[in-house]
């Protein structure tokens, strides 16, 4: 039975497209004779059916290439191929009123079935989702919203930055005061110690010059801590122009210029990087890092090394010191504004390097750390952008 089965079934395949036997279906009946506009009434309308059923699947293979975001791709392939099958089924009623073929109009009307049984089976766990999707009036109720917030945002951007700009103006004038008002006075002050010295030395006593000396001392710290307000204020705001630096000169010409202990050894380690970056900004950091470091050495032969190496995107420059260290506890506390952890009578300083050092690096995005134990040394480490973003942004 099978055997049969499979036979007949070879045979209509293998004569699929045969006449034999079949009538044109202008011969069928007297009526597409008589009447032959009913014939190409039929005819016309196939093919224009199977015109329109052909483009609808290219338009929606088009829509998908286009939005590839779509959430139901697959369905959207099936009515595809569901409206072609449609399509060719038109067709071939219209060719059959030349050619008999009604093998394969059968067989076309199979996987037209078949195609749209598939499609109507995958629609049925969709529905719930397409249920689920936001009309296009809430759609565009939304998007109004988030136009709106958006705009409000952007009003409360503006309004900051002209905040911004009116605390950049006053900061100007206080760095202009600190520069120009506070130090007039302080150099009267200055002026007027030295003049008591002079005009009395050999007729004060040891605890006079004692205490000319202690104010000379304090009004030199009140100068530095002038000169670092003022740099603190203009890190980051001054607009300069990328250069090409060559670091291991940079770091040849900080060392040369600071003073130190004649037994106290700096180290520029190998492989100092030359890249375009801002030169003011990097010679500050390093300067005051290496600074630090020769100020808080404990010993007067202590050694400082200073390295480079490459990290991503960035430089990380290190600075090394065998010193006394520094407790973790106070790791975050030594980068804010007039910390110092000894007393200012025994290290001359304003207690603002780190913090400028700090400030200057994250203006330009990069990083600062610290890694240090009592009695082990310290390492500063920061990471410089080999390329900075304004730059990167031309």
């Amino acid at each position: 039975m099978l055997t049969g089965f499979l036979s007949r079934v070879w045979l209509f395949f293998a004569n699929l497209f045969a006449t034999d036997g079949f009538p044109a279906r202008w011969y069928c009946g007297s009526v597409w004779t008589e009447e032959p506009e009913v014939g190409w009434l039929h005819i016309i309308s196939d093919l224009a059916i199977f015109g329109a059923y052909l483009a609808i699947p290219i338009t929606l293979v088009f829509f998908l290439m286009r939005r590839r975001d779509f959430p139901f791709p697959k369905l959207v392939v099936l009515f595809a191929l569901f409206i072609v099958s449609c399509g060719f089924v038109h067709l071939t009623e219209a060719i059959i009123f030349w050619e008999p073929v009604y093998r394969f109009s059968g067989f076309m009307k199979l996987i037209t079935a078949i195609v749209s049984l598939g499609t109507v089976f995958a629609m049925i766990p969709v529905i719930p989702r397409v249920l689920n999707l936001p009309d296009l009036e809430k759609l565009n109720a939304q998007m109004e919203v988030e136009i709106a917030e958006r705009k409000k945002a952007e009003r409360e951007l503006l309004r900051h930055m002209k905040q911004l700009e009116k605390s950049n103006q006053e900061l100007d004038e206080f760095a202009y005061i600190a520069s120009h008002d506070l130090r007039s006075p302080l150099q009267a002050v200055k002026n007027l110690a030295s003049w008591i010295r002079d005009d009395n030395e050999g007729q004060l006593n040891e605890e006079s010059v004692r205490y000319i000396e202690l104010m000379q001392q304090r009004i030199k710290r009140m100068e530095t801590l002038l000169d670092d307000l003022l740099q603190y204020s203009r890190v980051g705001r001054k607009n300069q122009e990328p250069e090409e630096v060559d670091t291991n000169h940079l770091l040849k010409s900080i060392t040369d210029s600071l003073q130190r202990p004649a037994s106290m050894k700096i180290e520029i380690g190998p492989g100092m990087p030359v890249f375009h970056t801002i030169k003011v900004p990097l010679d500050l950091t390093l300067r005051n890092l290496i600074q630090n470091a020769i100020k808080h050495h404990d010993r007067e032969d202590g050694y400082i090394r200073v390295t480079c190496q490459n990290v991503g995107t960035y430089y990380e420059f290190a600075v090394q010191d065998d010193g006394p260290g520094i407790s973790p506890e106070f790791h975050e506390r030594i980068f804010k504004m007039f910390e110092t952890l000894r007393p200012r009578d025994d290290v001359e300083g304003s207690g603002m390097g780190l913090s400028i050092v700090k400030k200057t690096v994250e203006a330009i995005d990069g990083k600062v750390s610290l890694e240090s134990e009592i009695g082990q040394g310290t390492t500063f480490r920061i990471l410089w952008p080999k390329i900075l973003a304004k730059e990167g942004q031309e």
